[in-house]
């Protein structure tokens, strides 16, 4: 016959929450491995800041979910008594009220106090059954029959803290000389059914408090669940589904009579989503399944934001039938700068973007001059002698510059256009300006083949851009032909591309002296009335100009594209590959795109004196040409 003594436990209730033993000295139920209490003493600082879930994740593929959280440990200390490390534990998270409905029916039923307690999820290093060394503690978790001693600390939970005024508490008989609960022996299984039931009412508790549901759609589900015992997984889709329930039955309720927004997401949401639809732009991404009902025009956008029913001018929210914060003018812009985008998408592929394939789009953070910096400057490096020195190499100094324009227009929306809810009006007037700022672009890019009767601007060599004089005098380009296209014109143009100069040095004796660029052009720019000639020569799979058909050996070699603003039925251009030779720059300082801007505030002095909003288009380029060699004319 043994005997040992029960001593009260020392644990004191704690203001940060309450105490628990998260781990003991000895064989972990169902896993047959043995923890020392000298490895637990070294493990304590690890489980300083361990996060604590309601139960364990479903498999071991499975990671804890964030919406499982119910506290933190804090202050790890040795308890002698227990042979185990015990923690202070915080609620804290979306499950903290589902723990403190553990706390509780473990205050209020002696079996789950028994059966509820902790576990560790940890990496570990085990040799022979021992464990020997604890790398991590990933989480302690609220579980049933916890594998190795972890359990709430009865003092610290609610119950009766008593003096220790004798060892001697009770004296009892063991058949085997073990001490229950230590070492691996199993404690006396629980009434799993009621304990079951505990743990489920109080789940149920926690859950519904928590899923903010009206008070009948709680009692629902209260009368399917209670009395009963079931998965969370099971109350969970429960509760979803009534949501879902909830959300469908208030949809019809979204936008009515004067457009009032309702429903599971902000009224903000509903009234962006409605102006998108309204204009016919792409929603933001995290709104595309909102179901607003639709806007009548820009009339009831406008009263809904601004609470201005008597066309006032500014913002009434005294007179605002929804509560939004929603800003009038602020949503009106950003839709509208989606109208420019997708319209300026529309024309890029319409072929006004031509520019995009011939030019270098750069982004300057100054609306400083551009300067010009020209590729393949450096001819080729010449031979050192061994302890020779190195001469110095001369570095081609041409620089052409260009200065940033600002380019805009303003386009009023007055109250009588909203009154009269031109809507239609409104969505075109950003088309428009999409539309004239592109086709600027595309202007400004092709007047440099045009500009002086074919012969492009003058250059910082004092030569023009296109001009037949050799290279090896100063301002000779070598690049204007007076030839009309055809796949023979196209080879001469090829070769004097091909063989243009590296530029060595502006001055005598330097012009024209560096070795070939070798680099041939890739883009044929024509007028419409030159489309199918150019088909003929760079897409038909047969040379047409050849009686017998033979294969088109120029098929591939150059890339046609017509310029609208060629309007000369028989002049053409050659460009090379601008990532390989860039010749003309189109920098940007704002976006390479317009912006919208719109000033509609009670503040704002067109609203006050002309009873007008209004809408501004702005855009900053600066187009310059930076090189001559990969550029060539045909002025026929």
């Amino acid at each position: 016959m043994n005997r040992y003594f029960r001593m009260e436990l020392n644990a004191k209730p704690s203001e940060a929450g309450f105490e628990i033993l998260a781990i003991s000295a000895g064989v972990a139920k169902g896993w047959d491995l043995h923890f020392s209490a000298d490895l637990l003493k070294n493990t304590m600082p690890l489980f300083e800041g361990a996060p604590v879930f309601v139960d364990h994740p479903r498999t071991m593929f499975h990671s804890a979910s964030v919406r499982d959280l119910c506290g933190t440990l804090h202050s790890p200390a040795w308890n002698e008594l227990e042979q185990g490390i015990q923690l202070g534990l915080r609620p804290s998270g979306p499950s903290a009220d589902v723990l403190m409905a553990i706390r509780d029916a473990a205050k209020d039923d002696p079996d789950v106090m028994k059966a509820i307690g902790f576990s560790c999820v940890l990496q570990a290093k085990v040799e022979k059954k021992h464990v020997v060394r604890i790398d991590s503690i990933k989480s302690v978790d609220v579980v049933v029959n916890p594998a190795r001693g972890g359990k709430f600390l009865s003092a610290s939970i609610g119950g009766t803290m008593k003096k220790k005024t004798e060892a001697a508490v009770e004296e009892l008989e063991f058949e085997e000389d073990i001490e229950p609960g230590r070492d691996g022996a199993e404690l006396p299984p629980p009434d799993t059914t009621a304990l079951m039931l505990s743990m489920c009412k109080a789940v149920l508790n926690a859950s519904l408090t928590n899923s903010k549901l009206p008070g009948p759609s709680q009692r629902v589900i209260r009368a399917h669940f209670e009395g009963r015992t079931f998965e969370p997984e099971e109350l969970e889709k429960a509760i979803e589904d009534k949501r879902k329930e909830i959300a469908e039955l208030s949809e019809a309720s979204l936008i009515r009579g004067p457009a009032r927004v309702g429903g599971m997401v902000t009224t903000d949401d509903q009234i962006v989503v409605a102006a998108h639809d309204l204009f016919g732009v792409e929603r933001p991404a995290e709104l595309k399944d909102v179901k607003p009902a639709r806007l009548t025009g820009i009339r009831e956008l406008y009263f809904l934001l601004t609470g201005d029913y008597e066309l006032r001018g500014g913002y009434h929210p005294d007179e605002m039938r929804l509560a939004t914060t929603t800003d009038f003018s602020g949503l009106v812009a950003n839709v509208l700068n989606k109208v420019v985008q997708k319209k300026w998408d529309e024309l890029d592929q319409a072929g006004y973007g031509w520019w995009k394939q011939v030019c270098r789009i750069e982004h300057f953070n100054s609306l400083n001059d551009l300067k010009g910096i020209v590729v393949g400057t450096v001819g080729t490096l010449p031979e050192v002698e061994e302890q020779g020195e190195y001469t110095e190499l001369p570095i081609g100094d041409i620089s052409e510059t260009a200065s940033f324009t600002k380019y805009g227009v303003s386009l009023p929306i007055t109250l009588e256009a909203i009154d009269r809810d031109e809507t239609r009006k409104l969505r075109i007037m950003p088309e428009e300006l999409a539309a004239g700022a592109m086709r600027t672009i595309s202007y400004y890019v092709s007047y440099i083949f045009t500009q002086s009767s074919g012969i492009g601007p003058t250059m910082g060599d004092t030569g023009a851009l296109f001009n037949a004089t050799a290279v090896t005098t100063a301002g000779g380009h070598a690049n204007l032909g007076t030839t009309a296209l055809a796949a023979a014109e196209w080879q001469v143009v090829r070769a004097a591309m091909f063989k243009q100069a590296r530029l060595i040095k502006q001055a005598a004796g330097y012009y024209g002296t560096g070795p070939r660029m070798g680099i041939g052009p890739k883009f044929c720019l024509i007028p419409v009335d030159l489309e199918k000639t150019a088909r003929d020569i760079f897409i038909n799979e047969w040379d047409v100009t050849d009686n017998k058909h033979a294969q088109n050996l120029l098929k591939g070699s150059g890339v046609p594209v017509v310029v609208p603003e060629f309007t000369d039925a028989n002049d053409w251009a050659a460009v090379a590959d601008p990532a390989v030779l860039p010749c003309i720059i189109v920098g940007e300082r704002f976006g390479i795109t317009p912006e919208i801007f719109v000033a509609g505030r009670e503040t704002d002095p067109a609203v006050f004196m002309n009873d007008e909003h209004r809408i501004k288009v702005r855009i900053f380029n600066a187009i310059l040409v930076q090189d001559y060699r990969g550029l060539y004319k045909e002025n026929v």
